[in-house]
């Protein structure tokens, strides 16, 4: 699926001095476009200014929650801007919130003109493709197989969403997977579609083995501790690793073996 609102929150951040890739194609498009002036300037600074992330704990194990991710989840859930607010209120203080929005709604048509026109036609196909390619997957089949394997908690009724949005002169991406979000770039240029589902699936294990019963992460911590030595922090980051990518590679390799 496609999120307009999340890929404007996506297009913002990559303008502002929050972007994780300083030098990315977001910013070079917008880099001496008819937008690079000092009101659209203004307002990538007032965006610098807000705090979008607070943490938080919950549950017996005491998991680190994030409104930044909360609210990147209501943008997915959000048809507009004006959704997004009533959606988002309580997650962050009503001044940031409000301030947001509007940085957000003065962006859209930024964004609609540098990046998603200019790009219609092909995301569009490429949309298609991964439709067809999830459609021949059964990748319900292979995310349940996943919920078993790590005995996490999940819930049929609860959709998992593949959201995506159009990168234009990129050569990689980034995936990331909040609650039931998997989002992720799709550079205009790709056509490796088959890897594109696999690193969306990597992130995906590693979302479901983090909600695993704690059970599961504690046998998986004790082959560490068995004969502690200096190096056993590394090695449970390690083991924890490669329990979480293990299955996600395998859809790539029932790809390949097809």
């Amino acid at each position: 699926m496609y999120s307009e609102p999340l890929a404007v929150f996506v297009f913002v951040q990559n303008l502002s001095s929050k972007a994780f890739v300083p030098n990315n194609p977001f910013k070079k498009l917008f880099s001496g476009s008819k937008f690079d002036q000092e009101r659209y300037k203004a307002l990538i600074a007032a965006f610098d200014t807000l705090t979008l992330d607070y943490t938080y704990e919950y549950g017996p194990e005491k998991s680190a929650g994030s409104t930044w991710l909360l609210l990147k989840r209501n943008l997915i859930n959000s048809r507009t801007f004006e959704d997004f607010k009533h959606n988002s209120l309580g997650t962050i203080p009503n001044a940031s919130l409000f301030k947001l929005c509007s940085i957000l709604t003065e962006f859209e048509p930024v964004y609609r003109e540098l990046v998603y026109e200019p790009n219609k036609q092909q995301f569009e196909r490429q949309l298609g493709e991964m439709r067809e390619l999830i459609a021949s997957t059964d990748t319900t089949s292979f995310f349940n197989t996943g919920v078993r394997f790590y005995n996490s908690s999940w819930d049929d009724s609860v959709d998992f969403n593949l959201v995506f949005y159009p990168q234009p002169n990129a050569r990689g991406w980034m995936a990331t997977v909040f609650f039931n979000n998997a989002q992720s770039a799709i550079p205009t240029s790709l056509t490796d579609y088959n890897g594109l589902l696999s690193v969306v699936f990597h992130e995906i294990f590693h979302t479901l083995y983090d909600e695993a019963v704690s059970r599961v992460q504690k046998r998986v911590g004790g082959v560490v501790r068995v004969q502690p030595v200096p190096e056993q922090p590394l090695r449970a980051r390690t083991i924890g690793r490669v329990v979480g990518d293990g299955p996600g590679q395998r859809l790539r390799f029932r790809q390949v073996e097809r």
